[in-house]
């Protein structure tokens, strides 16, 4: 079996995010999501929206708030890109 998750924001930016897992994967996937909220410090059960995270009005009140945009492309983008790619 396959898992598939998406999400997508429109407004001024539109992005769009996802992901399809092997069933047998789905919860190691599940872990190093919760370990990348817990080292930017959000809890490791806040919910991941692409309108929260990069939409500064949506991000107000929720625990994405606390963070920088710089810290949320992080959050996406952690290490350098390798040879070749480009980050935000």
């Amino acid at each position: 079996m396959v898992h598939a998750f998406a999400d997508d924001s429109r407004g001024d930016l539109v992005v769009m995010a996802a992901l399809i897992l092997r069933e047998e994967r789905v919860a190691q996937a599940e872990r190093i999501l919760a370990e990348s909220k817990l080292a930017a410090g959000l809890p490791a059960q806040e919910r991941l929206h692409c309108k929260a995270m990069f939409v500064a009005d949506a991000r107000r009140g929720i625990a994405w708030q606390s963070l920088s945009p710089a810290a949320i492309y992080r959050c996406v983008w952690p290490a350098p890109p390798g040879p070749g790619a480009t980050a935000p």
